[in-house]
């Protein structure tokens, strides 16, 4: 239904009764069919879902495209940025980046800090042994092998999504 169409069905009794109201309704209307395209246009182009200015997102939102990242990921990962920011310090933020992007299996194994305290007769009093990856790490498994460009893919995206006192690797089981 047009506008023209749906002033018609208003029943307007201004528009019924007198010509002249009948005609600037009209025209009213008409002008309002011929807008309807260009307002389509202008909301398509503000909107990044419909839109094809990704790189104004993009930039708007500071990111830029990875180097072994095409086009529909770069697309996805600039619609999803403010989620994937959001949640990226849970793991299943972290979960839901990775699988945006692949759709091969794998296991997030979270790894944290272990201290192991001796006691006084070996070391001196409460010595303290801490293992090399202080605080948060976690180790994506692959179950099937992934080649050397998704693996380095995927580490571009995780170092750009992950918090800051976070390390990983991903590996191959």
């Amino acid at each position: 239904m047009n506008f023209l169409q749906y002033l018609n069905s208003l029943k307007i009794p201004l528009k019924v009764t007198s010509m002249v109201f009948a005609a600037v309704f009209g025209s009213i209307a008409k002008s309002f069919n011929k807008a309807v395209f260009y307002v389509y246009e202008v909301l398509h182009s503000c909107f990044i879902q419909s839109g094809s200015n990704i790189s104004l997102y993009a930039e708007d939102r500071g990111l830029e495209q990875l180097k072994n990242e095409s086009d529909r990921d770069f697309y996805n990962r600039t619609l999803n940025a403010y989620r994937f920011l959001k949640n990226c310090s849970t793991k299943k933020g972290i979960e839901d980046i990775l699988m945006s992007f692949t759709d091969k299996a794998f296991v997030i194994k979270e790894q944290y800090k272990n201290i192991f305290v001796l006691g006084e007769a070996m070391l001196g009093v409460n010595s303290e042994l801490t293992t090399i990856k202080l605080g948060y790490y976690f180790i994506v498994e692959f179950a099937e092998s992934i080649s050397e460009e998704e693996k380095s893919y995927m580490e571009d995206l995780l170092n750009t999504f992950k918090p800051a006192h976070t390390d990983f690797c991903i590996t191959n089981k």
